[in-house]
């Protein structure tokens, strides 16, 4: 799972306000640029000063493990992340979840009211193979309704 340096410069200036909860979605590490290929480092690590709060279906890379396709009131060790973040990051985990609608639901449930996500995924038919799940413009769009 990657965060590609573009994406990375592109928002990076949400992430100056130590202030502010931030939790990213996968443990993405962040390819190309100065730090060429793929592997790390990982967002989490480039931002380790704001304290980066990680979920993760595997739990790897220090994530906490969390599906997010089940509710969270089924997974209790995470209530106390309900309208927690200031700021959530998508880029690339949520077109892997087998719920879209429960994914969604709890990536909405975990930010804060007038809080920010940041979704950077792959558009509908632009990488034939990877998930079964892409989005739209139109997709973005109606979850502000």
């Amino acid at each position: 799972m990657a965060c590609h340096y573009d994406t990375y410069q592109k928002y990076k200036h949400y992430f100056n306000d130590k202030s502010l909860r931030y939790g990213e979605l996968g443990p993405q590490y962040i390819c190309g640029g100065p730090w060429g290929g793929y592997g790390p480092p990982y967002f989490k690590e480039v931002f380790n000063h704001l304290g980066v709060t990680t979920f993760d279906f595997s739990g790897e890379n220090g994530s906490y493990k969390l599906n997010l396709s089940l509710p969270l009131s089924q997974q209790q060790e995470f209530i106390h992340f309900l309208s927690y973040f200031d700021v959530i990051t998508n880029f690339g985990t949520t077109e892997h979840c087998q719920n879209q609608y429960e994914c969604w639901k709890n990536v909405f449930a975990l930010t804060k009211c007038g809080g920010v996500v940041i979704s950077d995924v792959p558009r509908k038919n632009s990488w034939e193979g990877h998930s079964k799940y892409f989005y739209d413009k139109c997709f973005f769009e109606s979850l502000n309704e």
